[in-house]
């Protein structure tokens, strides 16, 4: 996760999501909009049980990771978007919630970039 600035500084800015992989998890970029105070509230409490040391995506880019709050990828958000940029990056990612009926695994992509 992300840390918030601005009116966000005290809780999760944006979630940093990503997809399975045979490699390992990907990054698929950053998810701030749906995020409302009850859920923001919710995740914190969530996410702060499945915190780690390192990220569990190999290929973040290092200016997202510097302030990033890293978690155990186990929770599945639901995110609408609008593309997908050449390296494979959401483009306007919306949060619409968290899937409970999805295990990590179910987020593989058949199709790169």
């Amino acid at each position: 996760m992300g840390v918030g600035l601005g009116r966000r500084a005290d809780q999760i800015g944006a979630l940093l999501v990503g997809t399975a992989a045979p490699s390992g998890p990907r990054y698929a970029g950053q998810v701030g909009s749906g995020l409302t105070e009850a859920m923001l509230d919710r995740l914190a409490t969530a996410l702060a049980l499945l915190r780690r040391a390192d990220p569990p995506f190999r290929d973040v880019p290092a200016e997202v990771g510097r302030t990033a709050v890293w978690v155990e990828p186990q929770m599945i958000a639901d995110v609408e978007f609008g593309s997908r940029t050449t390296e494979g990056r959401l483009r306007h990612p919306i949060f619409k919630g968290l899937r409970l009926d999805l295990a990590p695994a179910d987020t593989h992509r058949d199709v790169q970039g």
